[in-house]
């Protein structure tokens, strides 16, 4: 009987080796289970890579095209201050000198508008008196008259003469000084 039992023992799988059967079937369900699953994985990876890639370069585009707007504000920003500047001084030809002194001018961390010159830097305000005293031809003409005026003229001293002046009744005197001022007036006219 103790055979019996020896043959009967060693035919029976023993409580360890039932545990080591479990666990490799367990094992190989889990590797047949990964093998089933793991070509979805890597789809669903690739699917989530091409996703975050196109939405970093939309975040690229977004941040460029923010760059972009905000160095348009700021150009706009400072062609305003710089023509508000140039009319303040009485600039006629605002397009002309702003397009001479725009490639002169930046903007400090503290939103001033100034030109670097010799001495440092420049306020706007005090660049555009200096380059507008050093180029006059940017301001009105000073002169006022010339063909078809108002009948306003001048002598070589510079007095001005009002032909509403001239009246019936003029002393002597007053005729001297508007036959003079005439003929000033035509010998200017016919010198050029």
């Amino acid at each position: 009987m103790i055979e019996a039992n020896e043959s009967e023992s060693a035919k029976a799988p023993s409580g360890a080796d039932i545990r080591g059967l479990v666990h490799e079937a367990i094992q190989e369900f889990l590797r047949h289970k990964q093998q089933e699953t793991e070509p979805a994985h890597r789809a669903e990876l690739q699917e989530e890579k091409r996703r975050r890639e196109q939405l970093e370069s939309q975040v690229r585009e977004l941040l460029q095209k923010t760059r972009e707007s905000e160095m348009e504000v700021a150009r706009a920003r400072m062609t305003g201050a710089v023509r508000d500047e140039l009319q303040k001084q009485g600039v006629t030809k605002v397009d002309l000198a702003f397009r001479v002194i725009k490639d002169d001018i930046r903007q400090t961390d503290h939103g001033d508008y100034v030109v670097r010159g010799r001495d440092g830097d420049v306020p706007l305000g005090d660049y555009v008196k200096k380059f507008v005293d050093e180029n006059p031809e940017f301001l009105p003409p000073r002169i006022k008259g010339g063909s078809g005026s108002s009948g306003l003229g001048s002598d070589a001293a510079g007095a001005r003469f009002d032909l509403d002046a001239i009246r019936p009744g003029m002393s002597e005197e007053e005729r001297r000084q508007v036959h003079a001022a005439i003929a000033n007036l035509a010998s200017q006219t016919f010198k050029s």
